[in-house]
């Protein structure tokens, strides 16, 4: 170093690394052009990444194993990985490992799905042995088996279909098979949909829950305490005709405890109301879909912006105010996850807040009637799952 060959040695270093990689490489490939070269255990060090380069060729793509997924899945760490892969010039894939010491079986379901979803591969360290934290080696064999045939319907590629919100704070991850569909319903906050979650389907549908039981659902209705889960056996048009019902059910609900509050009412939601239900007996839930969103998405907006000022003041003494503090801290965490560009989480905080104000001020709002009207309407019986 006292002579200033600092960065001579390090580049040396790089350059033997570099064709010690390159020359198993080409040994490799004079036997099996098509074989794929990696490294299990990648950190982010220059090490690897020369390493990479060297293996990488246009015929016989890399793969980087990397281990910092193994408590759970993220896409912001493969996200950052993919940008150095890209920028390097990789010809390859990044394949995230999952553990199954850290992950409970239901657990490794989500993050499988998502790894999947997000990145198109993954792997799965399997502990070898009798020190399971969560669950024996059949119970994880079980969780594979529901993965490949609800998410994968046991064909060789899954088929995603976009993510949306079922309800407020309720996230649904869709996948498609035949003429099936099947989708993954998760929590996305502590705070639960004032109603139960509704599936407008003609056929059989099967619930499969953390315990990894598979039942049928006998009246194709849940409650939050039911998530998350899979639910399997929606036809054609089903998904579509769903989503439609839960967002007039979302407005509804929004109009339910915001009307009580005596603030200027919102006519545009109202009128979308009405012509939605329309819509749904006409067989059009796409019309619903594509002409609520913007309007439910304008309609917490408004409702937020509203009832902020008097928010803000009840803040101040929030003994004397006759908002309950309960919902106070509800509207303030819905503010804050708005900002934080968590619209659904921020959704059903909204809400919570508004039911456990409406009800501090009158018993049955008026849109209840609504509401039952609807029910009454589709036929929805009451019974829970069903073994």
């Amino acid at each position: 170093m006292s002579e200033g060959l600092l960065q001579d040695y390090l580049e040396w270093q790089e350059e033997v690394v570099y064709a010690m990689a390159r020359r198993t490489e080409e040994r490799a490939h004079a036997i099996n052009p098509n074989l794929t070269l990696g490294i299990l255990g990648f950190a982010d060090s220059w090490r690897y990444w020369l390493t990479l380069e060297a293996f990488s060729t246009p015929l016989a793509p890399v793969t980087l194993w990397t281990e910092t997924t193994y408590t759970g899945y993220s896409e912001e760490r493969i996200d950052s990985l993919q940008v150095d892969f890209d920028a390097r010039g990789l010809n390859g894939k990044i394949l995230p490992g999952l553990y199954t010491v850290a992950l409970n079986p239901w657990r490794l379901i989500q993050d499988m799905e998502r790894a999947i979803r997000h990145n198109g591969a993954f792997w799965i360290y399997q502990h070898n042995g009798d020190a399971y934290r969560h669950a024996d080696e059949l119970t994880y064999s079980r969780a594979y088996e529901i993965f490949d045939r609800y998410i994968f319907f046991s064909e060789y590629v899954a088929n995603p279909l976009p993510i949306f919100d079922l309800y407020p704070g309720v996230e649904a991850r869709p996948y498609g098979g035949g003429d099936s569909i099947s989708f993954l319903l998760v929590p996305k906050t502590g705070v639960g949909f004032t109603e139960d979650v509704e599936l407008l389907s003609g056929g059989e549908i099967e619930y499969i829950g953390e315990n990894l039981s598979v039942i049928p659902l006998g009246d194709h209705e849940l409650d939050y305490s039911d998530l998350p889960c899979i639910l399997s056996g929606l036809g054609p048009g089903d998904l579509e005709r769903t989503r439609a019902w839960s967002m007039i059910r979302e407005i509804s609900t929004l109009l339910e405890y915001y009307d009580p509050l005596g603030y200027p009412g919102l006519g545009e939601l109202e009128l979308a109301l009405g012509e939605s239900m329309g819509s749904l007996d006409a067989g059009r839930p796409d019309d619903i879909i594509q002409g609520l969103g913007p309007l439910i998405a304008g309609g917490y907006e408004m409702v937020l912006d509203r009832v902020w000022p008097d928010v803000e003041e009840a803040k101040k003494n929030p003994r004397k105010s006759p908002i309950p503090i309960s919902a106070l801290s509800r509207l303030s965490s819905a503010r804050r996850m708005y900002d934080d560009g968590r619209v659904g989480e921020g959704n059903a905080y909204l809400i919570d807040g508004l039911k456990q104000w409406s009800e501090a001020i009158v018993e049955g709002p008026c849109f209840t009637a609504l509401l039952i009207l609807a029910a009454c309407v589709y036929g929805r019986g009451r019974s829970r799952k069903h073994a």
